[in-house]
């Protein structure tokens, strides 16, 4: 508690493969200043910490309760380490430790759907759930597993690679190397990956240049029949692994994020009416299907909810 029994902010600190955002976060979720730059991971490990740093000292305002850490990849939060991340070369580096060093105060790293995932339950759609998912949704697929209020990382911290569950064994290839993952069929990589490919095979379309996934939803919007079939097909496959995990999991709700959830209902329509036909309890199945209210800036939210 700060002065006269005021709640501490934190600071939030989201770390992706192209961007680094560090903000000051109240307890409500409130984001109450915020400085963004890239990434830059061509740089390494040790210039992005030492950035990440100045970065906090540009936000710091008066007494923070602690900072918290969203990364990608493979992370013991116990160590305060990152395995394994891929999009940005790391193998074993002591984020934790090095940031604790430089500011004396208590420091958590999380994997960045994990801590997405605590946001929706401490400030988002989540509050009040015990069992709840957060589903990121764009150039890949992951998410945040909560189980009775906590977040469930599994033995090697790797729980929640749920984009690469096999739902087609002669699918399209997956980044992972394995054929017919949810990633293959229902990212914003595969969607633009299909649009290209159908662009190259001649088939009538308005979609024009380096087609992405924005782009696809809004030829599907004005109408564009490919486009509309490439959705289709995304968001049947995406139903499928939401249905796998109600079936697996049983949560409250699972709260889709990331870059595909600004199509908002376009996605959130046709994915509800898909559940129904692969969740067991098919009845309840819609209305715990929901997309997050916390926006682009869930991460930076979801990082300072670690410690608040």
């Amino acid at each position: 508690m700060g002065e006269g029994g005021r709640p501490l902010p934190a600071v939030g600190v989201d770390l992706g493969g192209t961007k680094l955002a560090v903000g000051i976060v109240d307890e409500a979720g409130r984001i109450l200043k915020k400085h963004l730059e890239p990434t830059n991971p061509e740089e390494g490990s040790q210039a992005i910490l030492r950035r990440m740093i100045k970065g906090i000292e540009q936000v710091w305002q008066g007494e923070i309760k602690g900072i918290g850490i969203g990364c990608p990849g493979t992370v013991d939060a116990s160590r305060g380490e990152v395995i394994f991340a891929p999009n940005l070369g790391w193998r074993g580096v002591s984020v934790g430790p090095f940031i604790q060093g430089e500011f004396k105060l208590p420091v958590v790293v999380d994997n960045d759907a994990n801590a997405a995932a605590v946001g929706e339950l401490k400030v988002g759609g989540g509050q009040g759930c015990r069992n709840m998912i957060y589903l990121t949704v764009s150039t890949g697929i992951g998410a945040g597993i909560i189980i009775n209020g906590q977040i469930y990382r599994g033995s090697t911290f790797r729980a929640g690679e749920v984009g690469h569950m096999a739902l087609a064994p002669d699918g399209p290839l997956c980044s992972c190397g394995n054929r017919g993952c949810l990633e293959a069929f229902a990212s914003g990589t595969s969607i633009a990956r299909m649009a290209m490919e159908a662009i190259n095979r001649g088939l009538p379309t308005s979609m024009r240049g380096e087609v992405d996934a924005r782009m696809v939803a809004a030829s599907a919007r004005e109408g564009d029949q490919l486009a509309k079939e490439i959705l289709t097909s995304a968001f049947r496959y995406l139903s499928m692994g939401i249905g796998n995990l109600l079936n697996i999991f049983d949560p409250e709700l699972i709260i889709i994020g990331g870059g595909l959830s600004a199509m908002g209902d376009q996605l959130l329509q046709p994915v509800r009416e898909g559940v129904v036909h692969y969740a067991w309890l098919r009845e309840k199945a819609k209305e715990r299907v929901v997309l997050s209210r916390l926006g682009q800036d869930i991460g930076l939210i979801g990082a300072a909810s670690l410690v608040l």
